[in-house]
């Protein structure tokens, strides 16, 4: 169970193999396989295993929170939330249930159900860095800029090396008008590239469109990656403001 909740999925497969050659069984035993097959990227897999064990009355709202995890993987988001319920229920302390619920909630542009989830799971486990970053990015998508934020900064303190939160905390920075935080002076061309893009289609959405003109244009001179993408931003940023 540690090895995988720390993802060394190499000595995970080699305890349950030990396990299974000293004949152990079980329901525990059930789950930590599908909860390793969910490490290892096998969705379908995990499922199939979650499922059989939603019912089990000693792993039952584990299973049912894996089940719910595997689902929304699949993009099976119905599915996920009638698993999910099944989580938290019977135990508070299944964070990731509570932040799984809030994922499929966002999915259905269901904001007042996805704020929810996320206060219940930072009840659950506060500081949690995996939360604040989802609801730091639920916040974006809600246009919620600033407590997006606020979010998404503690979630880069907590989460440190995290490439996707750093991603969101730099678009985050750029929608509250702070460009050049956002940009960062520790790049190499591709990856300020794509800061300069992503700041100028920010710019964009906030109707700067000065802003958003400048740094698209930036990102087309430096980057041939991200030359189209800003190309295209910059068309609409052109035909946003009448040229």
């Amino acid at each position: 169970d540690e090895a995988i909740q720390a993802e060394r999925l190499v000595q995970a497969r080699t305890l349950i193999e030990q396990a299974q050659l000293a004949r152990q069984s079980g329901a525990m035993l059930d789950l930590l396989k599908a909860e390793y097959d969910q490490a290892r990227g096998q969705s379908d897999l995990a499922l199939a295993g979650f499922r059989l064990l939603t019912a089990d009355p000693l792993v039952g709202a584990r299973a049912s929170q894996g089940a719910g995890i595997a689902s929304i993987r699949i993009r099976r988001v119905d599915d996920a939330l009638g698993y999910l319920p099944a989580g938290p229920a019977p135990d508070p302390n299944l964070w990731r249930a509570w932040n799984a619920t809030g994922v499929a909630n966002d999915l259905k542009h269901n904001w007042v159900a996805a704020e929810q989830a996320y206060a219940s799971g930072l009840t659950a486990k506060p500081n949690s860095g995996e939360i604040l970053a989802n609801r730091g990015y639920s916040r974006l998508l809600q246009k919620r800029f600033g407590e997006a934020l606020s979010d998404l900064r503690q979630a880069h303190a907590l989460l440190p090396g995290n490439d996707k939160v750093e991603t969101n905390l730099r678009l985050a920075l750029a929608l509250n008008g702070a460009y050049e935080d956002a940009i960062g002076v520790s790049a190499g061309d591709a990856d300020l590239g794509k800061r300069l893009n992503n700041a100028g289609y920010a710019a964009w959405v906030r109707g700067d469109l000065v802003a958003a003109k400048a740094y698209l244009s930036r990102a087309m001179e430096l980057s041939d990656v991200y030359y189209d993408r800003a190309a295209n931003n910059l068309a609409a940023v052109n035909a946003a403001g009448g040229k």
